[in-house]
């Protein structure tokens, strides 16, 4: 009897623990998906605009097309491109845990913005994506984010924080202020190989 008790516990504990905290995929990230992110990071530390328009403010053909504007960024890109990876950012806000009732458009998911897609590729859906970026915004806490799969799209999400007074100032809505350090977005990176590099 109490063997079937502390077998069933056991069972009952990993099923809350699993529902607590998101999937990870434990296989190792790109280092240029890293980098990217890198700089992503610092364009949000800028002010001159807000959102997607941070990474890619201008479209082609209705498809936001990511351009570097530094030495840093071109290489990145660079590398990407060498290495075979189609890559897209995603972005997803903290409103998305409060708007529920609006259109997944804009519910808090922005982009897709392209970094080294090809013509006509089939990203994941944008209902998984926004569902993917609430529960990184709900259960990312202080840790650096974590990685998803879909179909052979694999999804690094990697939170956007509240680094100054500014950001606060600008995330803050009815009933919910967030504090320094706090996610205020998430930049999600959806990518896939598609060759192997010739080294």
């Amino acid at each position: 009897m109490r063997t079937i008790t502390l077998l069933s516990l056991t069972a009952t504990l990993t099923a809350v623990m699993s529902a607590a905290t998101p999937p990870t995929i434990r296989t190792a990230e790109p280092a240029e998906i890293s980098r990217l992110n890198d700089c992503i990071q610092i364009r949000f530390l800028e002010r001159k605009a807000f959102g997607m328009m941070r990474i890619a403010p201008s479209q082609f053909h209705g498809m936001r097309i990511f351009r570097p504007e530094n030495p840093t960024e071109q290489a990145v890109v660079d590398r990407l491109r060498q290495q075979g990876l189609e890559v897209a950012v995603y972005l997803v806000g903290r409103q998305a845990l409060t708007e529920s009732a609006y259109p997944i458009l804009r519910a808090g998911l922005q982009g897709p913005a392209s970094i080294t897609l090809l013509r006509d590729s089939h990203l994941p859906d944008e209902a998984f994506l926004l569902a993917e970026g609430k529960t990184a915004l709900a259960a990312i806490a202080q840790g650096p984010g974590y990685k998803t799969k879909k179909g052979d799209w694999t999804v690094a999400i990697r939170p956007l924080r509240a680094s100054d007074q500014t950001c606060i100032q600008c995330h803050t809505s009815a009933g919910s202020a967030p504090k320094l350090g706090d996610a205020v977005g998430v930049a999600m990176y959806v990518y896939r190989q598609i060759t192997v590099s010739s080294r």
